[in-house]
């Protein structure tokens, strides 16, 4: 996906047949995009597809210094207790699993844990700024994956309910807030695919809406040696196999050590 946005790919305006996917099309056409259109920027900026791990590492070093902000003030003033608690935040085990590779699970845990920090902050009494990056990490949360999409709804649906039995701000300015925020999340952010493919496929949650056996089917997907493996191997070959499309029959691969990928490995999808 970030080797086809960088060369020109728009999703809202083309819709990727099989043959150019490696018959992935469902996942690219309709699934959420921001992870993979930020991993294209970064292609883009540095001319190599693998800097684009590097995006769960800043979001890891990103967690560190609001982190540290929130424990800070509630342990009034301790800094090394409050430091290292933040470091043992910003340490997510779902993080440092994901730091070798461009998975949405790791920005996911890290944009998770920065709207609770962020929230957490302005219900403390932080100010408004707060609450605005809280409600825009929660945007960018709903377009990783579709149950971050859920994870970011209940978080702020959360937030603002708390906020209202505080007495913060009146049931006008919640509702008010939580529209605003739902608008701009699904319908302008996430435009595409929410909106774009409720158009099209008469559902803002296809493929999904087919039923998971339809469009996830591991005897198709999965290379062959997969299959037969217990998750501890897929995990490790699913991080050091070479990116190459290899489905069933065909098999998944182990890298060479320091060995160097071309670049044609991605231009199938």
């Amino acid at each position: 996906a970030m080797y086809l946005l960088e060369n020109g790919w728009k999703p809202l305006y083309k819709v990727l047949e099989e043959s150019e996917t490696s018959f992935s099309q469902k996942y690219l056409n309709h699934f959420p995009n921001s992870s993979w259109v930020a991993g294209a920027f970064i292609y883009k900026i540095t001319g190599n597809i693998e800097c684009a791990k590097g995006l769960n590492l800043l979001l890891l070093l990103a967690l560190i210094g609001p982190a540290f902000f929130l424990y800070n003030k509630l342990l009034k003033g301790q800094s090394l207790a409050a430091f290292l608690l933040a470091l043992a935040t910003a340490a997510n085990p779902i993080i440092l699993m994901n730091l070798g590779n461009t998975y949405a699970d790791g920005q996911v845990a890290a944009l998770f844990t920065l709207a609770l920090i962020f929230g957490s902050l302005q219900i403390l009494d932080a100010g408004w700024v707060m609450g605005f990056l809280a409600l825009l990490a929660a945007a960018i949360l709903a377009n990783l994956k579709f149950t971050s999409a859920a994870y970011a709804f209940l978080l702020v649906s959360g937030g603002l309910a708390y906020l209202w039995h505080l007495k913060a701000y009146s049931l006008r300015k919640i509702i008010t807030l939580g529209l605003g925020w739902g608008l701009f999340t699904y319908g302008i952010l996430g435009f595409s695919p929410y909106l774009s493919y409720w158009q099209r496929m008469g559902h803002p949650l296809y493929p999904l809406s087919e039923g998971r056996a339809k469009f996830f089917n591991p005897e198709t997907i999965y290379p062959s040696n997969f299959l037969d493996k217990n998750p501890v191997q897929n995990f490790f070959y699913s991080l050091y196999a070479k990116p190459i499309w290899s489905r069933n029959p065909e098999q998944a691969q182990l890298k060479t050590l320091f060995g160097k990928t071309p670049l044609s490995s991605y231009e199938v999808g």
